[in-house]
């Protein structure tokens, strides 16, 4: 792959073995990371071992520690069971204004 493409504002190109991320912020200035195939073999495979990183398990773990079925904890937290959910799956993380939450609940005991 020689040619760049973009997606999603990112510009990716492959130029002898390193891949190249190209983003511009809204004054023209380019940020550019540029990672071998070793390194994105190795992230890959800390997302495959690790998918949502720490926030699933600490999540998971703070809502048994408390005693709450996920319908429970989404009733504390005023969000739905399915995002509960997909939090301690990994597929996504909790916004801003629920991470404080869960800071705030975590001082809680039971």
């Amino acid at each position: 792959m020689n040619k760049s493409v973009t997606s999603q504002g990112y510009r990716f190109k492959k130029h002898k073995g390193v891949l190249k991320v190209a983003k511009e912020d809204w004054q023209g200035f380019s940020t550019v990371l540029e990672f071998t195939e070793d390194d994105l073999k190795m992230m890959l495979t800390r997302l495959q071992h690790n998918p949502g990183g720490s926030w699933p398990r600490r999540i998971k773990k703070l809502r048994k520690r408390l005693g709450f079925t996920q319908k429970e904890f989404a009733r504390v937290m005023q969000v739905s069971f399915a995002t509960v959910n997909r939090w301690e799956r990994g597929h996504c993380k909790p916004l801003r204004d629920r991470m404080a939450r869960l800071r705030e609940i975590e001082t809680w005991r039971k």
